[in-house]
């Protein structure tokens, strides 16, 4: 079920932007940003900036606190579970006759060659 509703134009302009950087829709850089306000609220204590630093290898996981760490495996799986963008990827990869890799049904690492042959690899 999905509900209308009016948010600013340039925080709809940006969100867009920010959004295309991940392959989101504006809706979806608008969910994305509204569900991660609400886990902030629950958890004061978690720093979203902390979490992207190891999400961009730049700090160590150990160094976060529990709740850091909850909020950042959460968006791992997000990212691992959901991928957005891949169908564009994979179909750079095989016109220029590179293999590519996805996650199968049953959580094996598949590599897909360019004549569509696939191969368990882990």
């Amino acid at each position: 079920m999905s509900t209308s509703i009016k948010i600013d134009s340039a925080l709809a302009a940006e969100a867009r932007s920010v959004g295309s950087d991940s392959n989101r829709s504006l809706a979806e850089q608008a969910s994305y940003w509204m569900r991660l306000g609400r886990n902030l609220e629950r958890m004061p204590t978690v720093s979203v900036r902390r979490v992207q630093d190891v999400l961009k290898a730049q700090l160590d996981f150990d160094d976060l606190a529990d709740e850091e760490k909850s909020l950042t495996l959460a968006q791992l799986e997000s990212e691992l579970f959901q991928p957005k963008g891949d169908a564009d990827f994979h179909a750079a990869r095989s016109q220029a006759g590179l293999p590519y890799t996805v996650l199968d049904a049953n959580g094996d690492v598949v590599e897909v060659a360019p004549n569509g042959r696939r191969k368990i690899i882990a």
